[in-house]
């Protein structure tokens, strides 16, 4: 999957892949779990993650990107900043769109209601009763 975003007048090909998580995860030091906590961590409260990290994420998915379309990336790595001020709130969206299920939410569904959360988590039925 390709998504797009769009500096200065020109579209770029955008590819959250195992490239780009696999770099961004190196970059940062972390182990795979760490990271993977981290990442979980940061769709549920953004406002909590370290934020410099979607830098180094843009870099290598715009990599991943220019390689599956096969052009050559003509934005260097110190605009990046740049860049997500730009397009801050659709590369977020990017990102949650690529995400495995399994740092999605822990495998939560978000359209699902409580109490299916809670059975599948527990592995108990729930029962409600009714109110007279």
């Amino acid at each position: 999957m390709v998504e797009y975003i769009e500096y200065k007048g020109k579209k770029y090909a955008v590819r959250v892949s195992y490239y780009a998580l696999k770099m961004t995860r190196k970059e940062s030091g972390k182990n795979e779990g760490d990271f993977n906590k981290s990442m979980q961590e940061s769709l549920k409260h953004p406002e909590k993650f370290d934020i410099e990290i979607y830098e180094t994420m843009l870099w290598f998915a715009l990599l991943a990107g220019a390689e599956f379309e096969d052009t050559k990336l003509d934005i260097p790595r110190e605009k990046m900043e740049f860049v997500l001020d730009g397009c801050f709130t659709e590369f977020m969206a990017i990102i949650e769109k690529f995400q495995p299920k399994e740092l999605q939410s822990a495998g939560e569904k978000k359209d699902e209601p409580e109490g299916n959360r809670s059975q599948r988590r527990t592995g108990k039925t729930i029962v409600k009763k009714k109110q007279l």
